[in-house]
């Protein structure tokens, strides 16, 4: 082991074969020991730097000019008799993989990164300092050199001690910054061919005016010109009042508008429509599935409802029968179901007294009773307040519940009455319902 100066570096991390100028003073100590320091966090691997020149700042200071030489592990730490605190480091140089384990990422981390300094606009140099590096812990340490990297990220990439784990964990960085590059690229690239687009149309546009100029024409035949493509192109009304009310607003507005180019690109679209035009329907669910399973993936559920709703529509056409299974009732036959339900309550509340004589015949069950009364009362509500059958149909049921309740024996009364009491009560209410209580 040896014995080097510990010289912490406060969120700086230097890397082997790296040279770095620190306004720092070694005294005559050839060699420091270089640690990454956060806080008062020290990272757990450091480099044995070499000092190459010493140099004295304009202001009276001191810098030293340091070359990284390899990593390396403190030890035990102690204070030397000047007062500065003297660690024993045992020195972790680069183990030389196979080239067989390093090849193929070797070639991967040059691609990434040459394409890294393409997009940042490289003038060539850093591409060829890229080149000329051999040695596989030497080229992923190269990662070290990248701005865009966070403290954190370079202290890991120092503390990586393995060569091929070095150089995946320098090619994982790259591609990362890398696609983050490639979505910048893309976005500004949207954004001015957004921008030249528009300076091109205007450029355009203008030119389209002096044109008219010279030719006479001015903003009142151009909106005469839309107006006519709007009343030929067979609009629906809520479109043609749209556009309508778009085309007005370019005409109060004039040319020189900046919205101009967009309420007339938006007109544009609106006539580029085919309103009035039908194409042939072409009821072939084969062909169907054969268009949606080549421009969609998945979504079985959804193309077999297609394809079965134009199997029944084709099937329908073939018998000669309407697109519309459920045709519309018009207004007389609606007026006579109407009719015929009226009909069948009132018949339905008639036969109340029979089924009442026969279930007292019968002893019947009081749930058939209560369910009697029950239908005539849904039937009754119904109708109208002013139905005679269905008030004269409520009297009855009132009279023979009341008339029911006072017959019963006195081991009936318990259950019984109670049912019956819940009829009457019942039947109150329904008597209230169509006008004024009866009896």
């Amino acid at each position: 082991m040896e014995r080097l100066r510990l010289v912490p570096l406060d969120d700086t991390v230097v890397f082997p074969s790296m040279t770095a100028t620190l306004p720092l003073d070694v005294g005559n100590d050839h060699r420091v020991f270089l640690v990454p320091r956060h806080g008062g966090d020290y990272a757990a691997v450091g480099v044995v730097a070499e000092v190459v020149d010493r140099v004295r700042l304009p202001g009276g200071g001191r810098a030293v000019v340091l070359s990284g030489l390899h990593r390396g592990v403190a030890g035990a730490a102690r204070n030397d008799p000047a007062g500065h605190l003297v660690v024993e480091v045992e020195a972790k140089p680069d183990e030389t993989p196979p080239r067989s384990r390093t090849g193929e990422l070797e070639r991967e981390y040059r691609a990434v990164v040459l394409e890294i300094l393409e997009l940042r606009g490289d003038d060539g140099r850093v591409a060829a300092f890229l080149r000329s590096i051999t040695e596989p812990g030497a080229l992923a340490d190269t990662s070290g050199y990248s701005p865009d990297l966070s403290f954190a990220q370079k202290v890991e990439l120092l503390e990586t001690l393995s060569v091929v784990e070095r150089l995946k964990l320098a090619l994982r960085l790259q591609r990362e910054r890398l696609a983050e590059l490639q979505v910048r690229k893309r976005i500004r690239d949207d954004a001015e061919s957004g921008a030249q687009k528009q300076q091109r149309d205007y450029i355009l546009r203008r030119q389209l005016d002096s044109i008219r100029k010279e030719l006479g024409e001015d903003e009142t035949s151009v909106a005469d010109e839309y107006r006519k493509k709007i009343a030929d192109a067979g609009m629906p009304d809520a479109v043609r009042e749209q556009a309508e009310r778009e085309l007005g607003r370019l005409e109060r507005m004039g040319e020189s508008s900046p919205e101009s180019s967009m309420i007339r690109s938006y007109l544009d679209w609106l006539l580029a429509v085919p309103w009035a035009k039908r194409s042939e329907e072409r009821l072939d669910p084969v062909h169907a599935r054969e268009v949606l399973d080549a421009d969609h993936a998945g979504l079985n559920d959804v193309k077999e409802r297609i394809t079965e709703y134009l199997a029944v529509r084709k099937l329908r056409a073939e018998r000669g029968l309407t697109d519309d299974p459920l045709p519309e009732l018009n207004e007389s036959k609606m007026e006579a179901r109407k009719v015929d339900g009226v009909e069948a309550r009132h018949a339905l509340l008639k036969l109340v007294p029979k089924m009442l004589n026969v279930f007292l015949v019968q002893r019947l069950s009081y749930r058939l009773i209560v369910m009697v009364v029950l239908s005539a009362s849904i039937a009754s509500r119904s109708c109208s307040k002013d139905c005679l059958t269905c008030r004269s149909a409520i009297r009855t049921l009132f009279l023979w519940s009341s008339s029911r309740m006072f017959a019963l024996q006195p081991r009936q009364m318990s259950t019984s009455r109670r049912r019956i009491c819940l009829i009457v009560a019942w039947l109150r209410n329904e008597q209230r319902g169509h006008g004024k209580p009866m009896g």
